[in-house]
């Protein structure tokens, strides 16, 4: 769980960095919490898969369109593997 929570702490800090970004995060949130609400879980569950997704898809633009600003403050873009193109962020300090 530590290293899980460390991860999503890193995707949130480079996710949550603009003003549109966060307002996105919060409409996301709100239309999941809503679903479970109406209990639909159905839309609550399609909702979440959407969210990951696109949080997955906008940290890998991040990274790759701030690569050098991440690696000035001790951060490394890795690739994970030869055939995934997915980048993750880590922090040397």
């Amino acid at each position: 769980m530590r290293d899980v929570l460390a991860r999503l702490i890193r995707t949130r800090w480079l996710e949550v960095r603009a003003t549109p970004s966060r307002a996105q995060a919060r409409d996301d949130h709100l239309a999941i919490v809503d679903a479970v609400t109406a209990d639909d879980p159905e839309l609550a569950s399609q909702l979440t898969l959407s969210r990951s997704r696109g949080t997955c898809e906008r940290s890998l633009a991040h990274l790759g369109d701030e690569r050098r600003w991440l690696r000035g403050r001790g951060f490394s873009v890795i690739e994970t593997s030869a055939e995934s193109p997915q980048r993750l962020a880590t922090h040397d300090g």
